[in-house]
């Protein structure tokens, strides 16, 4: 069962947000009431304060670091199904993973199981699906985004114009739904085997495996978890460029051998420096804006600069100053 945890950078300080009802962790009291159950992303919205979460029983969790309040849209809610006000059960989302805000304030959800990405209004809470359908597929590039089709798209992320990158998990592909509402390839090839050969330096030439998670950095280029490649890609769409910029690197003793990389959540501190949720690892991992060299930021490692005990560490969010919150999935 997942924990919200806090970590101060400058300080040292952890503190416990929110957690399962069941842990019963040693000074572990949480800031926040809610009960979660398995978190399967993070993010946090800078303008209102607010962290965002996809949780597997309650749907959208957004907790207001300010207020302290909390909201949940989803689970199991009523639906109008006729004229005559007549209401029965539906479940919103299946298994969802990840979330973002638009610049509008409105939210993004990919809909994991259900094949979709859905759009929640921030002023009524209504709920659109903006592409895919409720089965597997590859279809709809070039075309209004509703016609889509995506299969198990696990993360979403949108840029400051309000376009929507989607991560199209089992199709090995990023796509983006522009402006107009039209969606399209942006990385990733055709090869059907996925095999990861070379690193190309072209987006649409790139050969991805499983990208679980997205996001962007400060230079607004976007962030790629390549999960099953053990690697976070970097595309700069203004320079049409793409890069690994971690992968299969020496562990911070330089003893032993290579040690592989899971990344499952990506964020950026105010100096662009790459955070990594390695979560098979049990570590968050730093890597240095413009270096190759990787660190344990957060772990049980004794060069960790915060020595503390995680456990398959699912997503990680900054707040661009001093705070890196994570999700800490199995730590019950």
């Amino acid at each position: 069962m997942s924990r919200l945890i806090a970590f101060n950078i400058k300080t040292g300080h952890v503190s416990i947000l929110a957690k399962s009802l069941n842990q019963s962790l040693p000074n572990s009291s949480a800031r926040f009431n809610i009960g979660l159950s398995f978190v399967w992303s993070l993010h946090y919205h800078k303008p209102s304060k607010n962290l965002l979460m996809v949780d597997r029983v309650h749907g959208v969790i957004i907790l207001n670091l300010v207020t302290g309040s909390e909201k949940i849209i989803g689970g199991t809610v009523e639906m109008s199904t006729n004229p005559n006000s007549q209401y029965e059960k539906h479940s919103i989302f299946s298994r969802p993973h990840g979330i973002c805000i638009k610049p509008n304030g409105n939210i993004i959800v990919a809909d994991t199981s259900n094949h979709m990405v859905k759009e929640i209004n921030s002023e009524t809470f209504s709920v659109k699906v903006l592409a895919g359908k409720r089965k597997p597929g590859f279809s709809g590039d070039g075309n209004p985004s509703e016609r889509s089709m995506l299969a198990s798209p696990h993360d979403v992320a949108s840029n400051k114009h309000g376009e929507v990158f989607i991560a199209d998990t089992a199709n090995h592909k990023i796509r983006k739904i522009d402006s107009l509402g039209i969606i399209n390839t942006i990385v990733g090839n055709t090869n059907s085997q996925n095999i990861l050969t070379k690193d190309p330096s072209v987006p649409l030439k790139s050969s991805l495996r499983s990208p679980h998670s997205i996001s962007f950095d400060n230079n607004s280029c976007l962030l790629i978890s390549d999960t099953l490649n053990n690697r976070v890609c970097r595309v700069n769409f203004l320079k049409n460029t793409f890069e690994t910029i971690a992968g299969k690197l020496l562990n911070e003793e330089k003893k032993g051998p290579c040690e592989n990389i899971y990344p499952h959540g990506t964020a950026v501190d105010q100096e662009n420096n790459l955070l990594i949720a390695d979560r098979d690892n049990n570590k968050i991992r730093f890597v240095k804006n413009n270096s190759s060299v990787i660190a344990t930021l957060i772990g049980e490692t004794p060069s960790a600069k915060i020595f503390f005990p995680l456990d398959a560490p699912q997503a990680i969010s900054t707040d661009l100053k001093e705070n890196v919150f994570v999700i800490d999935s199995k730590n019950s």
